[in-house]
């Protein structure tokens, strides 16, 4: 079986493209194989490696005129493509090539699935794009669907959640203290691009709301890519201002993440409305408790009191609180182990598992229809 991710992306950044990695890479025994269609001037920056194809065509974005103007170009070049090689599944992800997506169903008559890995605001066009003939959606969560008004009974719509690769249930537990002092600090780690909708703004401010006390016995290290330099600079700038530089750093990229998660105590996930985190599955996966933004798909994965404490979204007051309540021990997590376990359902061989019958089903339907 011979699988055509579409993507659009001029840059190798991001969780879609981690998911397809570890579609690619996961442990299962399947005869599959994975390309991933690309803009002409995109680089690959990370491992392991994907089968590109090449377009200039190739969009991904916010849903504009100039990216629906560019949807018929991309339509030729994508068919020119399909007529120089064969594929068994077209498999379309991020919101910028949705209408391209619906595109292929009716032009090239293809039937099409459609991961939908963001919130976004037009509700309305993802309910509308999934009622489509020949349009497969996926979302991560039920919670998703109903969000966008998706029928979740329909057999062209399925639950597929993220996923993080096998390799970090294959890893050494991490050994996390529950006592913090001074000689012995609070360590929490934030993973994930370095852009506002992330929401690492409050975490700079919850530390500003500890006491010279509190925050003598805690400190946090951000890993990830600055996709927005100008918030990167703003955070910079707001951890100067207020004399954070002792307990707030932000580190830029790694490519040894489990080293980092195992040198934290706590993850730390401030984003609003992030669809399904790939980082929050890979610190459980090891045995790291978080502290998580009490929205989006966090709240499908984090279980309060046991592997996680919810904070409310972008309320900097309410993270600061929590932070002093891991402090003072007032907060337990279940150990590593069982931490673990609660999110093994979550590794890759078993979700790309569900990935395969869905591609199976596809193949063997034909074209598909509601």
């Amino acid at each position: 079986m011979k699988v055509l991710h579409i993507v659009g992306f001029a840059e190798d950044q991001g969780g879609v493209l981690s998911v397809i990695r570890n579609l690619q890479g996961a442990n299962i025994d399947r005869d599959w194989s994975h390309a991933v269609w690309v803009q002409d001037l995109y680089e690959e920056m990370r491992t392991p490696h994907l089968d590109y194809r090449f377009s200039r065509f190739a969009r991904d974005g916010n849903i504009s005129p100039s990216l629906l103007l560019n949807m018929l170009p991309a339509l030729f070049s994508l068919r020119q493509l399909l007529k120089r090689e064969s594929f068994d599944i077209i498999h379309s992800h991020s919101r910028g090539t949705l209408p391209l997506a619906v595109l292929i169903t009716k032009f090239l008559r293809r039937p099409v699935i459609f991961t939908n890995h963001n919130y976004a605001s037009r509700k309305g066009l993802y309910r509308w794009a999934s009622r489509q003939e020949r349009m497969h959606t996926v979302v991560l969560t039920r919670n998703m669907g109903r969000y966008y008004g998706i029928d979740m009974e329909s057999p062209m719509t399925s639950v597929i959640s993220a996923f993080c690769a096998d390799r970090f249930f294959d890893e050494p537990l991490v050994q996390r203290r529950t006592c913090y002092s001074p000689e012995s600090k609070l360590r929490l780690l934030g993973v994930g691009l370095v852009t506002e909708w992330k929401g690492w703004h409050t975490v700079c401010n919850a530390f500003n709301l500890l006491t010279a006390e509190e925050r003598a016995c805690v400190e946090f290290d951000h890993w990830g890519d600055v996709r927005d330099p100008e918030y990167g600079q703003r955070l910079e700038a707001y951890v100067r201002e207020h004399n954070l530089s002792e307990s707030v750093r932000f580190r830029g990229a790694t490519d040894n993440m489990v080293a980092e998660l195992n040198k934290a105590d706590w993850l730390v996930h401030p984003a609003i409305m992030d669809p399904f985190p790939v980082a929050v599955i890979e610190a459980l996966s090891v045995g790291l408790p978080a502290l998580v933004s009490n929205c989006g798909g966090p709240v499908d994965m984090v279980r309060p009191g046991e592997s996680g404490v919810l904070f409310e979204p972008d309320d900097a007051a309410d993270l600061a609180e929590k932070i002093r309540s891991v402090i003072r021990g007032e907060v337990s997590a279940m150990p590593p182990k069982k931490i673990r376990e609660s999110v093994r359902h979550l590794s890759a061989s078993q979700v790309a598992t569900s990935y395969y019958d869905l591609y199976s089903h596809v193949l063997t339907s034909g074209r598909g229809s509601h």
